[in-house]
């Protein structure tokens, strides 16, 4: 899916996904 989108390289989501993990990490932990 993210090498359909146009401009959006293996690079770009990566540096989009690493802010939302670290987000999502202490929910995730919070939650369990």
């Amino acid at each position: 899916m993210v090498g359909s989108l146009p401009g959006l390289s293996a690079t770009m989501a990566t540096a989009l996904l690493v802010p939302v993990t670290f987000y999502l990490s202490p929910i995730a932990a919070i939650a369990t």
